[in-house]
């Protein structure tokens, strides 16, 4: 029997994906709406609906995904690097939490999608939604779709608050980590650099590049 191999990369077939996402963000996981046949790479992650949806129930949905309250999830259990990203992986994006969209009414769909496109023109006009001076300039329509979601919810008003404070500060604490002296410094008035003494190199594993506890302690001495 003849086998093909079509390459790490290809998979010997094409899949229409109407929604993709940025796969590793720093600021704010965006969720996109495709309008054509493109080729996604690995900072990217397709999201492919069971259902069929109309291009206003499209947008309903991805107001939601782009809300504080998907935002929010994602910080809580997305993958954190070392540099500061957030990363949504494909476990995380499949346990989601999403609005069924069929189930709402055509006036909370309107209301959603408008939402969406408000969202997406002003993104569009700012010149994109990755700096977090954009994101800061697009918080206000986040924030109303919050709210949209939240009357369709029945959530109070300071749940909802409560989410966007947490958003803003899961988000800086990951981004200031990253920002951090690298490990082996100590702030003070004047920065000192723990390190061993030259009398006691010979005691260290270069190798491990540590000290034991006691002899850090004389050397301090």
């Amino acid at each position: 029997m003849k086998k093909e191999f079509y390459g790490w990369y290809d998979l010997g077939g094409v899949e229409y994906a109407p929604i993709f996402a940025i796969r590793q963000a720093w600021y704010k996981t965006r969720f996109v709406r495709c309008d054509f046949p493109v080729a996604l790479y690995d900072a990217l992650i397709a999201l492919m609906p069971k259902v069929s949806l109309t291009r206003e129930h499209l947008n309903a949905l991805l107001a939601y995904l782009n809300s504080s309250f998907s935002q929010y999830y994602i910080e809580t259990g997305g993958r954190r690097s070392g540099g500061g990203i957030i990363a949504l992986e494909v476990n995380i994006a499949r346990d989601m939490p999403i609005l069924d969209i069929r189930r709402l009414s055509e006036d909370q769909v309107k209301a959603l999608s408008e939402s969406f496109e408000k969202l997406e023109n002003e993104a569009r006009k700012i010149g994109g939604a990755s700096e977090k001076e954009q994101i800061d300039r697009l918080k206000p329509i986040i924030y109303e779709i919050d709210n949209v979601v939240a009357k369709i919810l029945g959530l109070p008003d300071v749940m909802v608050k409560s989410v966007q404070m947490q958003v803003d500060m899961l988000v800086e604490r990951r981004i200031a980590g990253s920002k951090e002296e690298r490990r082996g410094h100590v702030k003070g008035e004047a920065e000192l650099k723990v390190s061993p003494s030259k009398r006691k190199k010979s005691k260290i594993s270069q190798s491990e590049g540590s000290m034991q506890l006691d002899i850090f302690n004389q050397d301090q001495e």
